[in-house]
């Protein structure tokens, strides 16, 4: 899943789920993207569809200094190491998550 998501219930609709937020949330509340923002260009599109702001989860685990990075278009540090913020105990669960490794991350 991310910020780009389509239906998972419905597979023939294609349209972003924020397109669809957005006709019924018409500016009442601020709509957050979430998943999947691991660079400036993930920020920048995520804004661009319509989100009023976007959460940085695995990326800000991995990088203390995710937010300098992703504003000067920088890359981020992708590994997950003791020098994280995440707590050893959830480090050693993060080894059986798949979509972690699918979007570069490295659990040492």
């Amino acid at each position: 899943m991310s910020y780009k998501q389509t239906s998972i219930r419905d597979k023939s609709l294609t349209t972003p789920l924020i397109d669809l937020i957005q006709d019924v949330n018409t500016g009442q509340k601020p709509i957050i993207g979430v998943s999947g923002i691991d660079s400036r260009a993930d920020v920048d599109e995520a804004l661009a569809m319509g989100f009023d702001m976007v959460a940085i989860g695995m990326a800000a685990l991995a990088d203390t200094h995710v937010v300098t990075h992703l504003l000067n278009d920088e890359p981020i540090k992708k590994t997950i190491d003791d020098a994280s913020l995440l707590p050893s105990k959830l480090k050693q669960k993060l080894h059986a998550w798949t979509s972690i490794k699918q979007r570069g991350y490295e659990i040492r």
